[in-house]
């Protein structure tokens, strides 16, 4: 990824928006829903007794974790508080004892593995993630970090979100800069590919994980919305601001640029039964043991 992402800002963006999460969480549930399928089709209930989810949320993927695998426990992580203690008050008392949260960042900290609070919580046999993957900085050493805390025959599954994603939007902006003379800007995430995460993966994985081969695919999930504010809206409100530490850039360009963007995304996005499309583009990955 080209710019840094700031944890603090995510954490705030999550927190302050945990209560609405599920009502606008409408391409996350999908997501969930499509990742437990390809997960089950890998791993027998009766063949999992400890996973690790990795950005909880709300929930959405965690209580199908729950019901899918009945003698797991799950320990669900999150960035944010707020999130972590949805989950917690959702599933705490169904779960019987198998649910443990945890409040902390699933990437470890600087260069030394050992001072990462999560070290001390033993192996899985299966680690999943649903739109999360696309929040860490260093992906390649946060990936090698968690793959150390598979179980041999293991598996590592994540959705996450694609290069094109928004791809309107970033049309929008760029259409918009070149009418008012602007040079080229940051507005969001650099998202990776899906073979990108596959390179990743078995690098990471180095001769621990020789036996692990990677599995993916991916799709593109348009939705619909009123306007241009309404699909921004919405994305605030599941928190995915953006959270790039550089994007002060944007605001410095003013109310200016924003208004020709919505005008540049309407023109050319627009859908036949009134509002505008955006874009969601989809990834799935499996790696673990054949």
């Amino acid at each position: 990824m080209t710019t840094r992402i700031d944890k603090s800002k995510v954490r705030r963006h999550f927190d302050r928006h945990a209560g609405s999460y599920d009502q606008y969480a409408v391409v996350q549930r999908t997501m969930a829903d499509r990742l437990l399928q390809l997960v089950l089709k890998r791993k027998a209930p009766k063949n999992v007794s400890r996973i690790i989810e990795i950005g909880c949320g709300t929930g959405l993927l965690t209580g199908k974790l729950l019901d899918a695998y009945p003698e797991a426990s799950v320990l669900a992580i999150d960035l944010s508080p707020q999130m972590a203690e949805r989950t917690r008050q959702r599933y705490g008392d169904m779960a019987a004892g198998r649910l443990e949260t945890f409040v902390g960042d699933a990437e470890p900290p600087g260069n030394d593995d050992e001072k990462w609070a999560l070290t001390e919580y033993g192996q899985a046999d299966v680690i999943i993630s649903s739109a999360t993957f696309q929040w860490f900085d260093e992906p390649g050493r946060t990936m090698k970090a968690w793959l150390g805390r598979l179980k041999p025959d293991g598996l590592l599954a994540f959705a996450t979100f694609g290069p094109q994603t928004f791809v309107e939007l970033h049309e929008a902006f760029r259409a918009a800069e070149r009418e008012l003379g602007l040079s080229k800007m940051s507005h969001g995430q650099d998202f990776l590919s899906l073979a990108e995460w596959e390179r990743l993966l078995v690098q990471s994985s180095g001769g621990l994980k020789q036996s692990f081969a990677f599995t993916g695919l991916e799709d593109m999930d348009v939705q619909t919305f009123a306007d241009v504010r309404s699909f921004l809206y919405s994305v605030k409100r599941v928190g995915a601001g953006n959270a790039n530490s550089d994007s002060r850039e944007t605001q410095r360009a003013g109310r200016r640029l924003f208004a020709e963007m919505e005008k540049k995304y309407t023109e050319r996005f627009a859908v036949n039964n009134g509002g505008i499309r955006a874009t969601y583009h989809l990834l799935y990955g499996l790696f673990g043991a054949e």
